[in-house]
Formats: C-alpha cells, sequence, structure tokens
C-alpha cells in the first residue's frame, strides 16, 4: 500500500465564487528529495480547486515504494485566480516507517 501525505489548504477572507491555486513540489534543503521520492516518478504538481463559499482543500502526495528516508522538500503554492497567498509554501521531510514481519 502506497504512503502518502496530505497538506491541508484553507482560504478565507471572501469566499465568494469559486476560485483556484497551482501547486508544486521544490526539492529543498541538503538532501532535496527527487522525482524518484514519489509515486509516478515525477515531481508532483496540480492545482487546487475552491467551489463557491468551500473554504479547505487537501493536496495528497503519493511516495513512492523507493522514497528515500529524510529527503527534505516544499509544496509551493502559486497562481491564485482570486485573492492572495498568506504562506506561499510548505516545508516538509519525508518519514518513512518501515516495518518488517516475522513469522511466528
Amino acid at each position: 500500500m502506497p504512503t502518502t501525505m496530505n497538506f491541508n489548504v484553507s482560504r478565507s477572507g471572501n469566499t465568494t465564487g469559486a476560485a483556484t491555486l497551482d501547486w508544486s513540489v521544490v526539492p529543498t534543503g541538503q538532501k532535496p528529495a527527487g522525482a524518484i521520492d514519489f509515486g509516478g516518478g515525477t515531481l508532483p504538481s496540480g492545482t487546487v480547486e475552491f467551489d463557491d463559499g468551500e473554504t479547505s482543500q487537501t493536496i495528497t502526495l503519493t511516495l513512492a515504494d523507493t522514497a528515500r528516508q529524510g529527503r527534505t522538500f516544499a509544496v509551493k503554492l502559486s497562481d491564485p485566480s482570486t485573492g492572495l497567498i498568506r504562506r506561499g509554501s510548505i516545508n516538509s521531510v519525508i518519514a518513512v516507517a518501515v516495518f518488517s514481519i516475522e513469522a511466528a
């Protein structure tokens, strides 16, 4: 089962009308994450879509089975269709739990 990471994006102020916001994963730090760390073998990106009056959406990233522990990245927010971005990125570290199962 793939490991996922969720990032919440909130919309505040005037929430009348639909709105969109682009996002992309950007490698950061001394041990940057790469395409190999994410499902599909590419750095994820997309668009968050808010319906009229909607105030919360979730960005879900799927980590690859080969994701490397301790790799860092940011989810960069850009190009809002309306309004302003208060916090332009969300920093994160890949923390993959490894389990072993032993037969009894």
